[in-house]
């Protein structure tokens, strides 16, 4: 296994968000007021409200991000098919449900994907009209930064999360046809916006199911870049795959070596 040298190596991403690159931020001292996407998606990206570019942890992040307070890319859903992959470090300021991402369709708020932080809990879920897939793990750093991945394969109907040590969940559900749109939001729930405090330092967006060994090496990156602990991850230690009602579980080895 090799960390990514940067988010371009397995794909070019659709969105990538960097806290560390002043050059993509525009402010108003601490305050955001607009922001160039560094993926393929050039136009469409917008501020709500008043979230800043500060230092949390000891590292610089897009801080504040809250129901009010959020960035918008209003292209990103649409370049997804029926597959996309998320990467992201993220820093938890509060214990209640706040967002990392919510990408749906405007006209159709029972279409969407999020990826989402309640009480120690990190889930990542999909839902269509009818149908919903959540996997959901838990014991992130709650007063530190974090390393994840949210990806949905091609053709499986399935939603995955992996978090920090490169441990997959994942949770199916029959017969689920996911159709997303074109609004992309970080750190809310749109229309509207509700969500709680969440410090976010890089997400990076891909129309695409990367593989096993490119998201954990995409994890690799970010915990480098985040100093999360441990910096590296030799294998995926264990996938544990949940029923449709998210009330029984069970676990097998993973013991894929990359």
């Amino acid at each position: 296994m090799a960390a990514w040298s940067s988010p371009n190596d397995p794909a070019t991403p659709v969105l990538w968000i960097d806290a560390q690159d002043a050059s993509m931020w525009t402010l108003s001292g601490d305050t955001i007021t607009a922001w160039s996407n560094k993926g393929s998606e050039a136009a469409g990206e917008t501020v709500g409200g008043s979230p800043t570019r500060e230092s949390v942890g000891g590292l610089v992040a897009v801080n504040g991000l809250d129901g009010s307070n959020y960035l918008e890319q209003a292209g990103v859903g649409g370049s997804f098919g029926g597959a996309a992959t998320v990467v992201a470090a993220y820093y938890p300021l509060q214990t209640g449900i706040s967002y990392l991402f919510d990408a749906g369709e405007a006209a159709d708020a029972a279409e969407t994907a999020r990826l989402y932080r309640d009480s120690a809990n990190l889930t990542a879920s999909m839902t269509d009209t009818g149908a919903s897939a959540n996997a959901q793990d838990s014991g992130d750093n709650a007063s530190g930064w974090n390393v994840c991945a949210w990806r949905v394969p091609a053709a499986v109907d399935r939603v995955e999360l992996w978090l920090n040590e490169g441990a997959k969940v994942e949770h199916a559900v029959a017969s689920l046809a996911w159709a997303n749109g074109d609004q992309f939001a970080i750190g809310t729930v749109p229309p509207g916006g509700s969500g709680g405090l969440i410090a976010i330092g890089e997400l990076v967006v891909y129309g695409s199911d990367l593989s096993d060994a490119e998201v954990a090496n995409g994890l690799l990156y970010l915990a480098a870049r985040w100093q999360v602990t441990p910096p590296t991850i030799s294998k995926v230690p264990n996938v544990r795959r949940f029923d449709a009602s998210m009330q029984e579980g069970y676990s097998e080895p993973y013991f894929r070596r990359f």
